[in-house]
């Protein structure tokens, strides 16, 4: 599962979200611009998701490219 090509563009455009991810992640800045050069799966870590979630007003299912959504939808809503 990797990051929808919407979830990419507004991390590559927006520093500040993009600096969040990076320390939530605790990777480098060389490290954090490779995962988003290749939409890494490490994107859509728990706790990078809730950064962007949170960043950018986006649900799961707009963050996410993957089988796993909706799966991981209804995790979430259980956890809040």
């Amino acid at each position: 599962m990797v990051l929808t090509n919407v979830g990419i563009s507004i991390l590559r455009g927006n520093k500040e979200l993009w600096q969040a991810v990076r320390k939530e992640l605790k990777v480098g800045p060389g490290a954090m611009y490779q995962y988003v050069r290749s939409n890494d799966p490490i994107l859509t870590q728990a706790g990078a998701l809730k950064v962007l979630r949170e960043g950018t007003g986006l649900t799961d299912s707009e963050l996410l490219d993957g089988e796993s959504v909706g799966t991981i939808n209804e995790s979430h809503k259980a956890n809040s």
